[in-house]
């Protein structure tokens, strides 16, 4: 019975991470499209982003916001292969 409760905790871990994932996977999707959204915008038009949890939004050029999707689109391109790579090695161990 003294093993039974680490079974639970790896299984929980084991969901935990497929959970963030397909949450990272999501993100990525979506900040790709976004990108190529904005990648294709004319020089001058601008756009509006929402400014925190709040339903204000703010007109901004539209350059700013592709530079800052693109930080965001590389911050979670490089979480996923670190999962990857952790679960890569993990497997491999055993």
């Amino acid at each position: 019975m003294r093993g039974s409760g680490r079974g639970i905790f790896n299984m929980a871990e084991q969901r935990t991470e497929m959970w963030r994932k397909e949450l990272l996977q999501r993100e990525i999707q979506e900040l790709t499209v976004l990108q190529n959204e904005l990648s294709n915008l004319k020089a001058n038009r601008s756009v509006y982003t929402q400014q925190g949890n709040s339903d204000v939004y703010f007109k901004t050029d539209h350059v700013h916001t592709l530079s800052h999707i693109n930080h965001l689109l590389d911050e979670r391109t490089q979480e996923w292969n670190k999962l990857t790579k952790q679960n890569f090695a993990e497997q491999t161990d055993k």
